[in-house]
Parts: structure tokens; C-alpha cells; sequence
């Protein structure tokens, strides 16, 4: 797993990232939306915190690491801010 991505990762980062449900597993595009909700409810849950919060979704253009073919980001980001 060191060699997997372009910087050197053990391989407990490489499971925390790889793993459905992993450590790291926030945003993954085969969640459902009420795993999602689990996962990021919080932000949204207190009107108190949200005045003091902000939350910014990006994705690159020609992010490599996100296969287009199968992940609609405009979608998955969509999901993201229903959860």
C-alpha cells in the first residue's frame, strides 16, 4: 500500500481510506443517502452551530481520482448537502 498513492501511506491509511466504512469514509458515492445522513447529519443539525460553520464541497474539473464514467459529482455533491 506504500507505493499506492503518489505519497508514501501506511497500510492503516490505506484501509481507513479504502474500506467501506473506513476510518476516513465520509463521502464515499456508494453510500445511501441515510448513510449519509448518519455521516454528516451534524452539520446541519444545530441552527446555533450552522450560523458558525461552513462546509465546501469542490471537485476538480479532471480530478483523477474520481472515475467519471461511474460518479456524477453534481449528483453525489447534491447528496452530500441533502444529508
Amino acid at each position: 500500500p506504500r507505493s499506492a498513492f503518489w505519497a508514501p501511506i501506511t497500510a492503516k491509511r490505506f484501509v481507513d481510506l479504502q474500506s467501506v466504512g473506513g476510518m476516513d469514509d465520509y463521502f464515499s458515492s456508494d453510500f445511501t443517502d441515510l448513510q449519509l445522513k448518519e455521516t454528516l447529519g451534524y452539520v446541519s443539525s444545530d441552527e446555533e452551530l450552522n450560523k458558525l460553520q461552513a462546509v465546501l464541497v469542490a471537485y476538480s474539473g479532471a480530478d483523477e481520482y474520481v472515475p467519471t464514467d461511474r460518479i456524477d459529482t453534481r449528483q453525489l455533491t447534491q447528496r452530500l448537502v441533502n444529508a
